[in-house]
Formats: C-alpha cells, sequence, structure tokens
C-alpha cells in the first residue's frame, strides 16, 4: 500500500510537472491557435519564445526528460499490481502518456527544429506552418496529460469505494453474527425453561 501510495505520488508530481512545462507553452501557442488575426509580433513571440527553450542549457533538457521516464516508470511501477484497478486505470494511464510521448517525439521536437534550425529549403512560411503544428501537438498533448490524472482520481475514487463496500460487508456479518449468537442464546433459555417444566412435573 504504502509503495502504490509513494508511486501515485511520483505519478501526480511528475504529470503536473508536465503540465506546468505546456502551460507556459500554451501563453504562445494560443495566440497561433485561436486569435482571429495572427499578426507579425506573434510570430515572432512564438519564435523567440522557441528559440530561447531550443537554446536552453543541456541540464534543463534532461530534467525535462527524467521527469517524463519517471512519470512512465512510475506507471509501469503501479501497473505491476496486476489487478483490475491497474489493468485499467494504470494501464489507460500508461496508454494516454505513450500517446504524449509519441507527439512530442514524432511533432513537436522536428516543429521546433524547423522553427529554430531551419533548412535552406524551408521559408518563413514553413516555419510558420511548424509553429502552428507545434501548438496543436502541445494542445493534445495537453489532453493527455490531463487524462492521465482524470484516471488516477478515478483509480483513486475506485479504491474508496472499494474500502467502503468492504466495510458495509464487515458490518454487515458482524450483525449476523450477533443476530445468530442473540438467537441461540433465545433458544438455549427456552431449552432451560422447558426442561425445568418437565422436571416441576
Amino acid at each position: 500500500m504504502e509503495r502504490t501510495a509513494f508511486l501515485t505520488a511520483t505519478v501526480l508530481s511528475t504529470i503536473s510537472f508536465l503540465l506546468g512545462v505546456q502551460f507556459i507553452c500554451f501563453l504562445h501557442d494560443y495566440r497561433v491557435l485561436f486569435l482571429p488575426t495572427l499578426e507579425p509580433e506573434h510570430i515572432d513571440a512564438g519564435f523567440g519564445f522557441y528559440s530561447t527553450f531550443a537554446a536552453a542549457p543541456q541540464a534543463v533538457k534532461v530534467f525535462l526528460h527524467a521527469m517524463i521516464g519517471l512519470a512512465l516508470v512510475s506507471l509501469l511501477g503501479k501497473l505491476h499490481s496486476w489487478n483490475d484497478a491497474a489493468l485499467f486505470f494504470d494501464g489507460g494511464s500508461i496508454v494516454a502518456l505513450m500517446a504524449g510521448i509519441c507527439l512530442y517525439l514524432s511533432v513537436s521536437l522536428p516543429a521546433i527544429h524547423t522553427i529554430t534550425t531551419p533548412l535552406e529549403s524551408e521559408s518563413h512560411a514553413d516555419r510558420v506552418e511548424a509553429l502552428r503544428v507545434l501548438g496543436a501537438s502541445n494542445t493534445m498533448i495537453v489532453i493527455a496529460l490531463v487524462g492521465v490524472l482524470v484516471l488516477q482520481a478515478g483509480q483513486w475514487w475506485a479504491s474508496v469505494e472499494v474500502a467502503k463496500e468492504i466495510q458495509r460487508e464487515k458490518e454487515q456479518r458482524r450483525e449476523r453474527r450477533k443476530s445468530r449468537s442473540a438467537s441461540a442464546s433465545l433458544n438455549k433459555q427456552e431449552r432451560d425453561r422447558v426442561v425445568k417444566g418437565l422436571k416441576a412435573e
């Protein structure tokens, strides 16, 4: 139980950290995705942000990827219990997290490379399109990460309900034992009265 609680806390903390990173990105992504007109200053702000992001020290990138790996390892550790709750909730969380990781590797990273270090054949329009694609990818990654949190919350709720049901069953068994004990005591008293009556006769 303590091991599962520790792994759950690790999953929640790492996923929350990754959502925080995505929230920072969304401050620039929403301008590209949801504003009716895309102004040049919005494009320049997005290019500048992701260029700074790509030029971050190696330690920052290692830490970010370590958080992703830690979340995945923790979910695999929870799945190791191999009960119904783990298969459904932790298995679903792994699927959602893997979907986010696949989006990050196959869409987000190539788009960042196009924005920050474009090839000679890639025009300014290609970089703007990459910025849009990156924003859409980040939004889908957020949905996947929120899905992990929802599944983990669902697992907690299910465990609470199961514990309540077990407690109710224990109380019902206890009441049945008391009822049988009281019935047996009454039957014994009745037999004793009958025996005394017979002796008196």
